[in-house]
């Protein structure tokens, strides 16, 4: 598959992690970051078992180098898209009504280094196997190329042809971005309101 869907897959599994790593007491970050690799790295197998279209690449053609840089473009606005609410925290003021209780607005709420990270490692992964492939196949190193075999086994299904095939993907890339920003928005909104209901709590306790 191209770029986008692999990418956003991989936001996806990001966030579902997230969340359930916000409900437990788990906070091993070697483990959490392997977890979010290999999990990113397996994604991109499981997509590409699906019947789809793929484009040509080939460096030296502008237009494939075109298809590329939009491939990769879309990645980048499916990210804005995703993380805006945490991400225009960073980039606008908040309200005046919001910015009082800024400085107890939990870390998760904010887009900070570590999750930007985290969430660029999981998409690394999961194009990894198509950048090992373009970039260092035929090697005789024997990771990339049972890498390799794995690769070319997980695109054992049909082809599909160029209309259906990009079909596909368009679908699947706008129901895993829908799923990732709803995830992503929720997991904002469950925690704000907890601190609301705390401010309401302490505002309205008996002395």
């Amino acid at each position: 598959m191209i770029i986008g869907p692999h990418a956003v897959t991989s936001m996806l599994i990001t966030i579902w992690l997230e969340r359930c790593r916000l409900r437990s007491s788990y906070k091993n970050k070697l483990v959490w970051l392997s977890l979010i690799a290999t999990l990113s790295l397996g994604s991109h197998f499981f997509l590409d078992s699906i019947p789809h279209y793929d484009y040509t690449l080939n460096l030296d053609n502008h237009m494939d180098t075109y298809k590329l840089a939009a491939d990769a473009l879309s990645a980048g606005i499916a990210f804005l898209l995703i993380f805006w609410h945490r991400i225009r925290t960073i980039v606008a003021p908040l309200r005046d009504s919001i910015r009082e209780h800024e400085s107890i607005l939990p870390k998760e709420s904010r887009l900070n280094l570590a999750q930007f990270v985290t969430i660029w490692l999981g998409i690394f992964f999961a194009c990894l196997p198509d950048i090992l492939n373009r970039l260092l196949y035929p090697t005789s190193n024997f990771f990339i190329k049972n890498l390799k075999k794995v690769h070319d086994f997980s695109h054992i299904s049909e082809k599909a042809d160029i209309l259906i095939g990009c079909y596909i993907q368009v679908v699947i890339y706008l129901v895993i971005i829908f799923l990732a920003r709803y995830l992503a928005k929720k997991n904002f909104i469950e925690q704000v309101g907890e601190i609301a209901s705390k401010e309401y709590a302490q505002l309205f306790t008996v002395k």
